[in-house]
This record gives structure tokens, sequence and C-alpha cells, in this order.
């Protein structure tokens, strides 16, 4: 009688295994989130079902290093382009234009255009220039796909 089972469950575990879940496209989609002024492990003393979700699901940076470590703009521009400080031009939070000498905190340059295209492009511009379908949603930027929408 054991042999029968045997045969039977080694029969039907090429069945059991299941099968994987198909895609709703053939490219995968990237959705970046980032948190500022959080303590390294804030995550895990307050309940985010939904973003734990997404973790679960998908890739969470165990840890970063800082490109600059107290200043917001920075760290994030280098983030976005995958260029350090020295390279992007992004070095405080305060902008200065060098052709016109006006100096304003980031904050009030959010919704000007100009002040975010210092030459170094952002993922979400490289991508929509391959034509991917990209686009991008901020705090400090919009992508075009977002340009006629009240964000």
């Amino acid at each position: 009688m054991m042999f029968p089972s045997l045969l039977l469950l080694f029969a039907a575990l090429p069945v059991a295994k299941g099968s994987p879940v198909p895609h709703t496209s053939g490219r995968d989609k990237v959705l970046l989130v980032s948190f500022d002024g959080f303590r390294w492990d804030y995550d895990q003393d307050v309940d985010t079902p939904n973003l734990d979700a997404m973790a679960a699901e998908g890739v969470k940076a165990r840890y970063m290093t800082p490109a600059f470590i107290t200043l917001t703009s920075p760290c994030h521009f280098t983030l976005l382009t995958g260029k350090y400080l020295e390279n992007h031009g992004v070095i405080h939070n305060m902008w200065f234009n060098t052709s016109t000498g006006v100096k304003l905190p980031y904050y009030t340059t959010q919704g000007i255009d100009s002040w975010w295209d210092n030459g170094s492009l952002p993922i979400w511009i490289t991508a929509q220039r391959q034509a991917s379908g990209a686009a991008a949603a901020a705090a400090a930027v919009r992508s075009q796909q977002w340009a006629s929408h009240d964000l």
C-alpha cells in the first residue's frame, strides 16, 4: 500500500508546484518611494501594511549611503541621476541660478522647470526619451506626462 501512495505522490508533484502568475505586459515597472528625514528604522516602528506589502513583493533597500549627510536635494538628485554632487551640481537645498544670480529656497522653485534643468537627466526623463511610457510625480518635479495635471 505504501508504494502506490508514493507513486501517486510523485506523479502529482509536477502539478502541485503551481504555475507562475502571468505578467500584464512585457515590461517591468519601477516605483521609487523615497522618504526624507526618517530614522533608519522608522519603518519598523510604524504599521504600514501597504508599504510592507509593496516591499515584500518588490525590492527594498536595506540601507543607503547618502551622497551628502544632511541635505535632501543633493541626495535625491544623486539617487535620480546616478551622478555624484560634483557631477550633477546640486550641492544645497538652496538653488542658485548662475546666469541671473538669483538665489531661492528649493521649495519656491518646485514648479519652475528651468531650475531643475541642470544638464543631468533624472531617470524618468531618460526613460521618456526612450519612449518607455515613463512618468514621475514628486514634490519637486513633474514629468511631461503629468504637466497638465494639478498634483
